[in-house]
């Protein structure tokens, strides 16, 4: 059954200036969005420092987070190379909130600065987990120079935490895992062509090419529903495994006490 999903832009006159919100439901649950590009930084890092204060698993210091980047394909991007190309944003989601970033072009990252992205990553118990983790991680710490201290690849935690060796799971992408792991009510129906980041209305003023830009909800609403559920899939394994491993510890301590 496919999943009922909705969003709704919030922003008033007052913020629409610094960051765009909006409220995502999907099959009634509300996430809470914020949309913010790189020349507002201080609204991304004020929402990371709230995010630190979410408990959103049953892992004692832990803070787990869906992790998604990638490029606004509208600037020419669909001719170069995306293995090499910087990203444009970061998609990050704790518990029913996510953050979309606009980051800053590769060469002005270090004037427009990305500490406080840096800070929150690098932080030891900040489990960053999302599709071919490993990669992003590396190249956000060479273009950005943002580390990633604990990049988690939700294939490989699958392996781990689903103990389905009749599955190929390092093969399978974000929507198989999703309705593996978190049941198939997780089915998500997607458009069948590229979602633009933004509406382009372009006109001519006195020989001069302007744009008017537009973000696209559609677009937002996909994207987060993507991060939320790198951050579902990961708390769930990770609780899994974590369990598994404290049940161990218990039958091994009971075991032994029996030997004495």
């Amino acid at each position: 059954m496919v999943m009922e999903i909705s969003v709704e832009h919030l922003t008033d006159e007052l913020s629409s200036n610094v960051y765009d919100t909006y409220t995502v439901y999907v099959e009634g649950h509300r996430i809470l969005v914020t949309v913010v590009h790189s020349e507002h930084a201080a609204s991304a890092g004020k929402w990371l420092k709230e995010a630190l204060k979410i408990q959103n698993t049953r892992l004692r210091d832990t803070v787990v987070v869906g992790v998604i980047a990638g490029h606004d394909l509208h600037y020419g991007f669909l001719n170069k190379d995306l293995r090499t190309t910087p990203y444009d944003l970061i998609q990050l989601c704790i518990g029913s909130h996510c953050l979309l970033y606009f980051l800053p072009w590769k060469y002005k990252a270090k004037e427009t600065g990305l500490k406080f992205m840096n800070n929150f990553l690098s932080q030891p118990k900040v489990f960053a987990v999302g599709m071919n983790i490993k990669v992003v991680a590396k190249r956000l710490e060479q273009d950005f120079h943002v580390k990633v201290e604990n990049p988690v690849d939700l294939n490989e935690l699958a392996v781990r935490g689903m103990n389905r060796d009749d599955l190929d799971l390092v093969r399978y992408d974000l929507d198989r895992l999703a309705k593996l792991v978190l049941g198939k009510g997780f089915d998500v129906e997607r458009p069948n062509y590229y979602l633009e980041w933004y509406y382009r209305r372009r006109w001519v003023v006195l020989g001069e090419l302007f744009y008017h830009e537009e973000l696209n909800p559609e677009k937002v609403k996909f994207a987060s529903v993507d991060t939320y559920f790198c951050f579902l899939i990961g708390s769930q394994l990770l609780e899994t495994i974590h369990l598994k491993k404290k049940n161990e510890n218990k039958a091994a301590e009971k075991k032994k006490s029996k030997k004495k």
